[in-house]
């Protein structure tokens, strides 16, 4: 699932055109969205043995260039996302969508520091972290 994606998206970057940059600029951006969501959902997955066949099938569509399905989701779904978030167009991102770490394991500890995102010395915006769970909370009296 690396090798051809690699020695392409190195020919690509030699090639004189844009289009084919286009397409595994694409394909890696996805790939890496959807290893990140697999880490993420390992032990959903881990429960659907038919999971690896698909991602298998998933990514030779997103990889063979008689497809090009990374362009065509990106064109399709992830390009009109960004712009509705404003990431496109070279600009930072404005807001943030998810704490992954927070959100899915929250942490013991009562005075934890909210995460901030700035741009410069501007703040952006703060998100408090989860209060703690009712388990969480006996594990810091034991502390």
């Amino acid at each position: 699932m690396l090798v051809y994606p690699l020695y392409a998206s190195v020919q690509a970057i030699e090639s004189p055109g844009k289009e084919d940059d286009e397409q595994w600029l694409a394909y890696w951006i996805l790939y890496s969205f959807l290893t990140l969501m697999e880490m993420v959902a390992e032990p959903i997955l881990y429960w659907l043995p038919i999971w690896y066949p698909v991602k298998l099938v998933f990514v030779a569509w997103l990889v063979l260039p008689q497809f090009r399905g990374a362009a065509f989701i990106y064109e399709r779904f992830v390009r009109e996302q960004l712009q509705k978030y404003g990431v496109s167009g070279g600009r930072r991102p404005a807001k943030v969508i998810i704490d992954v770490t927070t959100f899915l394991y929250p942490l013991p500890y009562p005075k934890a520091a909210p995460v901030c995102v700035t741009r410069g010395t501007r703040v952006i915006m703060c998100c408090r972290r989860r209060k703690p769970t009712e388990r969480n909370r006996k594990e810091m009296e034991t502390h």
